[in-house]
């Protein structure tokens, strides 16, 4: 068999499950390299409780090119420039060239350009290197603001932990108390469920102080945002909690086995499917289709073809709507609350984490970059 040269754009968590469930025989016949601008991977499941100041950014952070040399991966610090479809190449940010036998492209997606007055004190959850440096800002400046303001922008799933994130904490500190609303220019908050579960998911932030505003194009000024009615809501820190779009390096959808070329894949935030436009771009869909990834390469690898990829009808989702409860969500209509879910949401997430620091060294710096 000769040797071929994978190629794994992107650290995000389909890769970091490519990187766990690739055969080692595989990994030993053929040259696996990860290229990634960030030596870490911060896992998102774990970004409410950073919020709430409940752990610090080093336990939601996996060293995923630590892992990916003890997996027997190689390690490029770097982001991809363009790609080369026909020469089966790509240029990255360092000015290097590589050759590839199979590439798949984890790269993130690109948050919206929502233009602000006031750069200091907007936060931009994506990426998520940006959104801790953004925090910490946020931690510094607080401390002298008797009630702070906070406004999130966006009513998915994410921006509701985010707004409840920030409650939590400010719920624990009386002393400086803070003022929490959602601004979305959705009708209700998580769409993507029923419209009963998105009733009941703002009847519970509503109980514990969070006010929406709904119907809202967003336009920041300096520390307000103009509403539609010509009220001015004002704020001391906005928090950008939108979805992200598909990278501008894929000019088009993956198709159903995770495609846009023969030898091409990409998963998470920066694609979209084509047949599946629907499919939740969350945490949740890229492990799915990292696993499915890992199965499709090793099918490429022995010269066989890579099945469709076909998302789950129904998956679960727990989502953190108070002070230590949570809702679970299974497919769009069924769902229930309980302090419970919390608890089980904290086991999973523990779980997740661990799987990725079993295989580490003692010490990441015995991690070489080429």
């Amino acid at each position: 068999m000769i040797p071929k040269t994978v190629l794994l754009a992107g650290s995000g968590h389909a890769h970091l499950e490519v990187i766990r469930e690739m055969p080692q025989e595989l990994v030993a016949k053929h040259r696996f390299i990860l290229v990634s601008p960030s030596t870490k991977t911060y896992y998102s499941g774990l970004i409410p409780k950073l919020i709430s100041n409940e752990i610090g950014a080093k336990q939601l952070t996996i060293e995923s090119a630590a892992y990916a040399k003890s997996k027997g991966f190689e390690f490029i610090k770097s982001s991809v420039e363009s790609i080369d479809e026909k020469r089966n190449n790509i240029t990255l940010q360092n000015g290097e060239n590589l050759n590839f036998d199979i590439l798949s492209l984890n790269i993130g997606g690109t948050p919206q350009d929502i233009k602000t007055s006031c750069p200091l004190t907007t936060v931009h959850l994506r990426p998520f290197d940006n959104f801790i440096e953004g925090l910490e800002r946020i931690n510094k400046a607080v401390e002298s603001i008797k009630k702070p303001r906070f406004i999130v922008v966006g009513g998915g799933p994410a921006g509701v932990e985010v707004a409840v994130a920030l409650k939590t904490r400010f719920n624990k500190n009386q002393k400086l108390g803070a003022e929490i609303c959602i601004v979305t220019e959705g009708e209700r908050l998580c769409a993507t469920y029923s419209e009963s579960i998105s009733k009941k998911i703002l009847s519970a932030i509503n109980s514990i102080g969070i006010a929406v505003n709904f119907n809202e194009s967003t336009e920041i000024f300096d520390q307000y945002i103009l509403l539609k009615n010509g009220n001015k809501l004002e704020f001391d820190f906005i928090l950008i909690v939108t979805p992200t779009k598909p990278s501008p390096l894929l000019l088009k959808p993956i198709d159903n086995s995770l495609r846009i070329a023969a030898n091409i894949f990409a998963v998470g935030d920066c694609a979209k499917m084509q047949n599946y436009s629907k499919l939740p771009r969350s945490g949740v869909t890229a492990v799915h289709q990292g696993r499915h990834l890992a199965q499709s390469i090793g099918q490429l690898l022995e010269g066989s073809s890579p099945k469709d990829f076909k998302p789950n009808k129904n998956s679960l989702n727990i989502l953190i709507t108070g002070e230590e409860v949570a809702r679970a969500v299974w497919g769009t209509s069924c769902s229930f609350e309980s302090k419970l879910l919390f608890k089980i949401k904290n086991w999973i997430d523990a779980n997740y984490m661990q799987k990725f620091s079993e295989s580490l060294p003692t010490s990441p710096k015995s991690v070489t970059q080429i």
